[in-house]
């Protein structure tokens, strides 16, 4: 069974996801490959799509054509790349569409779905279903159509979300595809979007290697290795833009972690962020940049007491999956993915949203309380998670027959 992956970069939470799918895959005896519109670095399974310069060139044009179509975080992808014609996508038996803004357009999925191959789309985030927001920022407007976008600080009920919603739908209409949600939260937001409604939801987690992210006994000399304290509670924090992203909660952590002992406590960051600060100017805190290669990235887990997830709103959380697999607590909000992953009271504590004290509670509850090194739910390996996407390939689909999940 052939199988072609498309996602626009080799870099971020849904790329990681795209790539360990399609290892997964390959391991469940599937040929599987993985083509991106970027490819930024050698190390990873991607295959760049574009072979010359010159069709690189007109894909950046067609985006900075979406880009001046778009409104803030209301993403419009009227121009992109007709990728119906590369010879991976003729010989596939399956098409596997992942992040793809600014690189398949509406109509290029269009063109997709005419070849009648199947098709699955896996959401990574809320874009697939509402007006052109990642996230909707709990609006929930999607579930009316979109129009009077807060976003926007519209009042108008023809903007610019409601007539990508309706082209969305129109993109949708008709199509061998197959709706992928990695939790319980995105397919329960999805069937309430016209875009979406009536289509089956399949729901299948992430999978992660543990192989790679396991826990270490170790801890002392790891923390020796990256020259962090030994006499210090660490809490670790994470994300792709870890302090300019205000989705992952930076702003929250920075409150919470300020109100807390510099002498007992100390704080560790990766990702691309900006100069770190807090209002407890004694806080250490080591900030490791971004983090490439996934051995280190997992030692790093296994350095940390507790790992911080403030999201505001998260379809998954490939970091907090990660702490889970190296056997480090997770203190989140009780909001989207987070609770398909986090035990409250066992794994890690899942507080109130948006209320700094509670998340404090949560921090300090999973140094002090839980038993750290101890990984009690962790379901998604890549064999079954392979398995699964293997067996959605082999079930009948296609048409309106109501949902799943």
């Amino acid at each position: 069974m052939k199988v072609v992956h498309f996602s626009t970069t080799d870099f971020g939470g849904a790329y990681k996801a795209a790539e360990r799918i399609n290892a997964a895959m390959n391991l469940c005896g599937a040929e599987s490959r993985l083509l991106v519109r970027t490819k930024t670095r050698s190390d990873t399974a991607a295959e760049a799509y574009f072979d010359n310069g010159l069709q690189r060139f007109w894909s950046k044009v067609k985006n900075v054509g979406n880009l001046l179509l778009s409104r803030g975080e209301i993403i419009s992808d009227y121009f992109g790349t007709n990728v119906s014609k590369h010879p991976l996508v003729q010989e596939a038996d399956v098409i596997i569409l992942h992040w793809v803004n600014s690189f398949i357009g509406y109509r290029n999925v269009e063109q997709l779905l005419r070849l009648g191959k199947p098709v699955i789309w896996v959401m990574h985030d809320m874009w697939l279903f509402t007006g052109g927001c990642h996230i909707d920022g709990y609006c929930g407007r999607y579930e009316y159509g979109c129009g009077k976008c807060p976003y926007l600080n519209s009042e108008k009920e023809n903007d610019i979300s409601r007539r990508n919603f309706i082209r969305k739908k129109r993109m949708l209409y008709q199509g061998n595809i197959a709706l992928v949600g990695p939790s319980k939260w995105i397919a329960e937001c999805a069937v309430k979007s016209g875009i979406v409604r009536g289509r089956k939801i399949e729901i299948i987690s992430n999978p992660i290697n543990t192989k790679i992210f396991f826990p270490r006994n170790n801890k002392d000399l790891l923390k020796k290795k990256y020259k962090l304290p030994t006499d210090k509670f660490l809490i670790l924090f994470g994300a792709m833009k870890a302090t300019e992203d205000r989705n992952k909660g930076f702003a929250v952590l920075q409150k919470v972690i300020s109100g807390l002992d510099s002498e007992k406590y100390a704080v560790i960051v990766f990702g691309n962020t900006k100069e770190i600060h807090f209002t407890n100017t004694e806080m250490y805190v080591a900030g490791m940049g971004m983090i490439g290669e996934e051995d280190k990235l997992a030692e790093i887990y296994n350095c940390a007491d507790v790992f911080a997830a403030p999201s505001m709103q998260e379809s998954f959380g490939y970091t907090v999956c990660e702490a889970l697999a190296c056997g480090v607590p997770v203190a989140g909000f009780d909001i989207g993915g987070m609770r398909d992953q986090i035990v409250h009271g066992v794994n890690g504590y899942l507080a109130e949203r948006n209320n700094a004290d509670d998340l404090l509670k949560g921090i300090l509850y999973c140094i002090h309380t839980i038993q750290n090194g101890v990984n009690l739910r962790l379901e998604n390996t890549f064999d079954r998670i392979g398995n699964q996407y293997c067996e959605l390939i082999t079930k009948p689909r296609g048409g309106r027959k109501g949902q799943d999940g």
